[in-house]
């Protein structure tokens, strides 16, 4: 295999062992739900690169729906396991608006007015605004935590930042900077069109990596409160309940001297 053929296998490879580890994470504990939806979204993501890295004879209709379709479920799941997370609605309806703006898109520029670059251009957007949807309640403050998590933060940068290079890429393309017709194929015919993959796919391994701390976080606070709940009673444990009475009485001794009592 030519070292060309190695790298354009990079980014699936890449998308494909990310999404086994998501699966493993959510084999080991199901209470994890967000990990089983991104688990499918990086795989695919990696089936969606596959099937663009497989055109080599010709662009044809099945193999561009098909690529389209798995970027687009991609995305979608990706930011689904986020709300999840999170415990807030899924915006099924935005998510539902933006597929049928992408097939509309898919039709248009693909049967009735046939151009590449434009296809490419509004499949870029439409991602965007996917990816967008989380970032708000990512970055805003709960009211029901005293800080917003610093992991939960930087995921919503992270989100905000591959919003920016999907702009970025529609930048690119309008101008020419980047071929409109480089795929998974041939993008490694130019250097600009292989760095940016690149950066891209680092940057995917950057967000994995936080949604991996998100997800061991959430395992570690779910172990923490099996240990202080009776599985029999489903009740504080005695061990708990004295640390959190002793927590909740301490604080009342110092007050100047007041009595007071625990019910």
């Amino acid at each position: 295999m030519s070292e060309e053929a190695l790298l354009q296998l990079l980014q699936p490879l890449t998308y494909a062992i990310m999404g086994a580890g998501f699966c493993g994470i959510y084999y080991y504990s199901r209470e994890l739900v967000a990990a089983k939806f991104w688990a499918f979204s990086y795989l695919f993501g990696s089936l969606g690169f596959l099937i663009d890295f497989s055109i080599s004879n010709g662009d044809s209709h099945l193999t561009s729906w098909a690529t389209n379709i798995a970027y687009f479920a991609a995305s979608s799941l990706y930011v689904t396991g986020h709300f999840v997370r999170m415990k807030q609605p899924v915006p099924v309806k935005a998510l539902a608006l933006l597929g049928v703006v992408t097939i509309i898109l898919m039709v248009t520029f693909r049967h009735i007015i046939p151009d590449t670059m434009l296809r490419t251009i509004a499949m870029n957007l439409c991602n965007a605004g996917v990816f967008s949807l989380p970032v708000a309640a990512l970055l805003r403050h709960d009211n029901r935590l005293p800080d917003t998590p610093l992991v939960d933060r930087i995921a919503g940068i992270v989100l905000a930042f591959f919003v920016v290079t999907f702009f970025v890429r529609v930048g690119l393309l309008a101008s020419g900077t980047i071929d409109q017709n480089l795929t998974d194929a041939n993008y490694t015919a130019s250097v600009m069109a292989a760095s940016f993959r690149i950066i891209t796919t680092l940057c995917a391994m950057g967000s994995a990596v936080v949604l991996y701390v998100m997800l061991g976080i959430d395992m570690a606070s779910s172990i923490q409160r099996r240990s202080q709940v009776d599985s029999m009673t489903t009740l504080l444990n005695k061990h708990t309940f004295e640390m959190q009475a002793k927590m909740l009485i301490s604080p009342g001794r110092a007050v100047e001297g007041r009595g007071h009592s625990l019910v």
